[in-house]
């Protein structure tokens, strides 16, 4: 009888050590219970020396407690559970340098030239102000014109550029 009880302390001891060394990141599902009496379902996601790390069935949010705070039960079933490191923050996302893609480099040329040509149509505005022939100021409309329709056609290419490779970057 003695030695089949040894045997199953010894079978339950290894497998709660080769289940940490088998898969010691994957979450484990149990129940906690604090010194207060009070029984929480909770996905176990990690621990350190002092924090138990656990999401709550309900809701995506990880929250933490200090092993202390537990019950002997639970504290014997967080240490079980393989210590771990907490994750390094990762840096804030930057916009990577896109200098030598030529997608970007072909969008910000049509965003300048689109510049461009807003400014001659504004400059041509002020040109129509200040002439007096009605000819002439008919022949600066039609550049206008012209020139509004081109830009039109130009943010209809960006747009497109930009809707097909959606990583490039906005220089609006």
């Amino acid at each position: 009888m003695k030695l089949l009880l040894l045997i199953l302390v010894l079978c339950a001891g290894v497998y709660a050590t080769w289940y940490d060394y088998i898969a010691p990141h994957f979450p484990r599902e149990m129940t906690l219970t604090n010194k207060d009496g009070d029984m929480l379902e909770v996905t176990l996601i990690r621990r350190d020396e002092i924090n138990v790390y656990f999401r709550r069935q309900e809701d995506p949010t990880i929250y933490n407690c200090e092993i202390a705070q537990l019950n002997f039960l639970s504290r014997c079933k967080v240490k079980l559970y393989l210590r771990s490191l907490p994750k390094p923050l990762q840096k804030p996302l930057q916009k990577p340098l896109q200098v030598d893609d030529p997608a970007q480099k072909h969008l910000n040329s049509m965003y300048e030239k689109r510049e461009d040509l807003k400014e001659q149509a504004r400059l041509l505005k002020f040109k129509k102000d200040r002439e007096t022939d009605r000819a002439a100021k008919r022949a600066i409309d039609i550049e206008i014109e012209a020139l509004k329709l081109e830009i039109a056609n130009l943010t209809y290419k960006i747009e497109d550029l930009e809707y097909r490779y959606p990583h490039l970057v906005p220089n609006k």
